[in-house]
C-alpha cells in the first residue's frame, strides 16, 4: 500500500480521535497499532489472492496432464511425455503438479487406478489378475500389493465383503 494512503488514513483516525476527546498518548498508540495491523493484514490478503491466481493459471496449465492420466492410466505415464503435454520441463511440471494437487504424478496415477480397481472390482466379475491387467499393473502380485497398501486389505478380501 502507498506512504500517502497510510498517512491519510492515519490522519482520518487522529481526526475521529480528537472529535471524540481521545488525546491521550496511549489511545493514539493504540489507534497507530491498529493501523499498522490493518495494513499488514490488506498487504497479506493481496498477497494471497495473487497466489490464489498464480494457482489457478497453474491448475489450468495441467488440466491436459490430469485429462490424460483419467484417459491413459492403464498405460506407463511418464514425467517427460506429461510435461510436454503441458508444455512445462519436467522438474517445473513436478513442482506444479505437487503444489496444485498436493501429490506426485506418481501418486495421482496411483490413485486413479486405486479408484477404477474399487470400481472393477464392485461392478464387474472380472477375476483380480483380468483386473489387474486392465488397470496396467505388470502381474496380479504387483496390483494386490498396491491394493492392500491403499486400502489396509486385500483385493480378495474387499470383493468378499461386497458380497451379501
Amino acid at each position: 500500500m502507498p506512504e500517502s494512503r497510510s498517512s491519510a488514513a492515519w490522519e482520518r483516525l487522529l481526526a475521529i480521535a480528537g472529535r471524540l476527546n481521545f488525546r491521550s498518548h496511549r489511545i493514539a498508540h493504540l489507534l497507530d497499532v491498529l493501523l499498522n495491523v490493518l495494513i499488514q493484514e490488506l498487504r497479506d490478503s493481496a498477497l494471497e489472492r495473487v497466489e490464489l491466481l498464480r494457482r489457478q493459471r497453474q491448475a489450468g496449465r495441467l488440466k491436459p496432464v490430469f485429462d490424460h492420466v483419467r484417459e491413459q492410466y492403464a498405460t506407463r505415464v511418464s514425467l517427460g511425455r506429461a510435461a510436454a503435454l503441458c508444455g512445462m520441463s519436467k522438474a517445473v511440471l513436478g513442482r506444479v503438479f505437487k503444489a496444485a494437487s498436493g501429490m506426485t504424478l506418481g501418486s495421482y496415477l496411483h490413485h486413479v487406478r486405486m479408484t477404477h480397481a474399487v470400481e472393477l472390482l464392485e461392478e464387474t466379475g472380472d477375476s483380480i489378475a483380468e483386473i489387474s491387467l486392465r488397470l496396467g499393473f505388470s502381474d496380479q502380485s504387483h496390483f494386490c500389493r498396491h491394493f492392500h497398501r491403499t486400502f489396509g486389505r486385500s483385493s480378495g478380501q474387499y470383493r468378499a465383503q461386497l458380497a451379501p
